[in-house]
């Protein structure tokens, strides 16, 4: 080992070592999993000196490992071509991967074959994935190293920073070669080569090492169990998962974290042949509380900025999508659903609706959201409070016959929403337009009236009627021009607790199920994930708020005051 290479692995040894106790002691900030990942490490420790036939630690290794990835380049950025230097985190990854081995009956190998590491963005996760890949290559004669993920495409970006390093090293091509599809190693038949869970070619395998990228993708283990199942003739094989915190709580692995990892960390459970890093939050930690951040981020002040925290949680206190994406991907918190429109929690704690008799005289925007003959229609009364904060009342019409259609699951939930009186029942198997006529003229009776909001597509005849009952009908139409700038406010409204909730179970589903149609644009379109995630409701209240956003002058001080943030 180079003499120069030796020292900085050292210290990357010490590193490693002073960064469990940190956290430990408390110096460093951690989650309740990291902190039981640091006392798993000195529990083997210590095993280790108390049962040395069983389980021992090569320092010898474990410094090798370390050199290895001291040598290596950045790829990205502003250091490009510059030698990396490995985070505290890094190291303890690499001293754990590395360091400990067991006495199997083929003799001592490594203790750790599979890892599971999940840390936020902006952790360097895939340099460390492509450090490993190519350091396995040289591990054992024939390696083959695959990446893998949902897409091919995904399973290339670890493959195309390993790539990349090696272009960029002079050290590294002087071992491999690469091309737009392979890695290999100088005279051997190792090889890397990224996968994904749609390709044909996964049985066959013979993997020394596999890299499964954003394992919270995935919706099975079925790539997982291909994979793990391929290293079977290998001596010393290596699983590793990296990923963020996603958004199927149904998915593998969700279930694999919290079903079976976290207990493996609390020391409820024991596979020693299992190593987890798994950074976040815990429950109460106050998600805008800048020392927060610095739990679920071991990279952050390193190669993540706080300043970029800080803009991005200026916007997620004003824009509830924005605040979803800012706990998943950065605070590396599990959310019910990727495209999620609301944080619920937020909505859930907002302030209750004023009552009836305080409404009467605020202006109200009906929103009406007309679904086909055997489904939900919603009206909903917004009301402009003339201060900035915004109430609804929510009336949801379902034909009486339709509670017993769908799947058993649809049809119990509709069955509470009816027990509590927060669905309305209409008689027979079709809503028919008089009953929505009646319903609005029901509400003038209690509520000023300004404008009836339809979609101009298929209403004309409830339209008609209700313009001869002598209400001023307007047409909405159910486009992003329309919902952009009502669900951008109703965001900020939401956050800021200026959207009251009428504590309505039905429409806080229908709140909950509604996810962005295009959740990476600009623009805004609220969609619904399956067929029985019901969204009428919502959409109704965004064509009445819409209109109440139009017709509203605006208070001065509002206006100085809350600023929206796009």
């Amino acid at each position: 080992m180079n003499i120069i290479l030796r020292e900085i692995a050292e210290q990357a040894y010490t590193d490693a070592f002073d960064y469990a106790e940190q956290i430990l002691t408390g110096e460093t900030p951690a989650c309740k999993n990291v902190i039981n990942a640091m006392k798993r490490f000195k529990a083997d420790l210590q095993r280790c000196e108390e049962q040395p036939d069983y389980i021992r630690f090569d320092k010898q290794k474990a410094l090798e490992a370390l050199a290895f990835f001291s040598s290596l380049p950045h790829v990205k950025g502003e250091w490009s071509g510059k030698r990396i230097h490995l985070m505290p985190f890094h190291s303890f990854i690499i001293v754990n991967i590395y360091g400990f081995e067991l006495k199997r009956t083929k003799g001592w190998t490594r203790r750790f074959r599979k890892a599971h590491l999940s840390v936020p963005r902006k952790s360097a996760k895939s340099t460390m994935a492509a450090g490993i890949a190519l350091n396995e290559m040289m591990r054992d004669s024939g390696a083959e190293v695959y990446s893998a993920a949902r897409t091919r495409d995904m399973a290339r970006i670890c493959w195309r920073d390993a790539a990349e390093m090696i272009n960029k090293s002079p050290i590294l091509k002087q071992f491999f070669t690469s091309n737009k599809s392979i890695i290999e190693q100088r005279n051997d038949n190792s090889f890397y080569k990224p996968l994904s869970s749609d390709t044909n070619v996964l049985d066959g395998l013979n993997t020394q090492a596999a890299i499964i990228d954003e394992l919270h993708l995935l919706d099975t283990e079925d790539i997982y169990g291909v994979m793990e199942t391929s290293m079977g003739a290998r001596r010393e094989p290596l699983l590793v998962s990296i990923t963020t915190a996603g958004f199927n709580l149904n998915g593998f692995c969700y279930s694999l974290e919290k079903e079976y990892l976290e207990p493996l960390l609390r020391g409820d459970t024991e596979n020693d042949s299992f190593f987890a890093l798994m950074y976040g939050i815990d429950d109460g930690d106050d998600v805008f509380d800048e020392a927060t951040w610095y739990k679920a981020n071991p990279a952050l002040g390193i190669s993540k900025s706080i300043d970029d925290l800080r803009d991005l949680v200026t916007r997620a206190k004003q824009q509830a999508s924005a605040l979803v994406q800012f706990k998943t991907k950065h605070l590396n918190m599990w959310v019910s659903s990727g495209q999620s429109w609301l944080d619920m929690e937020v909505w859930k704690a907002a302030p209750k609706s004023l009552p009836d008799e305080e409404l009467i005289h605020y202006p109200c925007y009906v929103g009406i959201d007309l679904a086909r003959e055997t489904d939900f229609t919603a009206i909903v009364a917004v009301f402009d409070i003339g201060d900035g904060t915004y109430d609804i009342r929510p009336h949801m019409l379902l034909p009486e016959e339709s509670i017993h259609k769908g799947s058993s699951t649809y049809q119990s939930l509709l069955a509470k929403f009816v027990e509590k009186g927060d669905i309305i029942l209409t008689d027979g198997n079709v809503m028919d337009e008089e009953t929505i006529v009646q319903t609005v003229q029901n509400l003038a009776t209690k509520y000023s009236i300004r404008e009836v909001v339809f979609d101009p597509q298929g209403s004309t005849g409830t339209q008609v009627k209700l313009y001869r009952e002598g209400f001023n009908v307007m047409t909405v139409s159910q486009s992003t021009k329309t919902f952009t700038p009502a669900m951008v406010r109703a965001e900020a409204l939401i956050v800021s607790g200026r959207l009251r909730n009428p504590r309505n179970s039905a429409f806080n589903w229908m709140m909950g199920n509604v996810v962005l149609k295009y959740p990476d644009a600009k623009s805004c379109y609220p969609a619904k994930p399956t067929a029985e995630a019901k969204i009428d409701a919502p959409v109704a209240m965004l064509m009445g708020l819409n209109r109440a956003l139009l017709n509203d002058d605006g208070d001065i001080n509002d206006f100085i005051n809350n600023p929206i943030v796009i």
